[in-house]
């Protein structure tokens, strides 16, 4: 086989040879257009990726990351697309065109199932040109459960009253539907975004435990938290009025 370099496509003749052309440069320059006469194989320059993406992330939450794709000697390639795929569940994820500074730009892409996977990313080349190969790269990763922390609205709450706690996860968005555990007991995330758990306690200051014991989606949490409880507000000033009756 004969494989012949130009950087002219009117340079190169592998008709009588039987052999093909490898694209170095342009299959398509001074208004030269492969008009597919060439009895033999056409190699396609080789193209590569860069992937700038993390091999952590959190169950549907929204990411945005670049890939550049170039070929092998360093020229950026300036049309196309770049598809991500799941290689452990044989699944579509995304799909970005490929601009003319050779990235894709891929923005809000989102995981919805936990473990460990590895991404396929496939350089895919406008069907019209014969310019860029085909490439394809593997990036492992692994999905972890979406983060959360629990949340005290106000940490002085007045005896027999309700103190309320939220339960957030990474994107601060308010969960609601959870359970929240505090003395054994559970509380359950009104629709309003909180739970309400009912203070007992003897007036006083106290370090409290409040715990979430995670989902399929949420990580656990726990929070240990400061909590003052004081007299309600009307028996404070019956007891006020009480002190001043009786020094008189």
């Amino acid at each position: 086989m004969t494989v012949l370099n130009g950087n002219y496509f009117l340079q190169c003749s592998a008709e009588s040879l039987g052999g093909g052309i490898y694209n170095n440069s342009y299959l398509n320059i001074s208004n030269t257009t492969y008009n597919g006469n060439v009895n033999g194989d056409l190699y396609q320059a080789q193209t590569k990726m860069d992937i700038y993406a993390d091999n952590e992330f959190e169950i549907n939450k929204k990411y945005n990351f670049q890939v550049k794709v170039s070929v092998v000697n360093g020229k950026n390639v300036t049309n196309g697309s770049i598809e991500i795929r799941s290689d452990k569940y044989s699944s579509y994820i995304a799909k970005e065109e490929v601009n003319e500074k050779g990235v894709a730009e891929f923005e809000d892409v989102v995981f919805s199932k936990i473990g460990e996977d590895t991404l396929r990313f496939n350089y895919i080349p406008t069907d019209h040109t014969y310019e860029y190969g085909k490439s394809k790269e593997y990036h492992k990763v692994n999905i972890k459960h979406k983060k959360t922390h629990l949340k005290v609205y106000e940490n002085t709450v007045e005896h027999n009253n309700f103190l309320k706690i939220q339960l957030i996860d990474s994107d601060d968005k308010i969960i609601t539907g959870e359970t929240i555990i505090y003395n054994d007991n559970k509380f359950i995330i009104n629709d309003d975004g909180y739970a309400y758990i009912m203070m007992l306690n003897p007036l006083g200051n106290y370090k409290l435990t409040f715990t979430y014991n995670g989902n399929d989606v949420y990580e656990p949490c726990e929070l240990k938290e400061d909590i003052t409880i004081r007299l309600k507000r009307l028996n404070l000033m019956i007891f006020i009025k009480l002190i001043k009756h009786t020094k008189c």
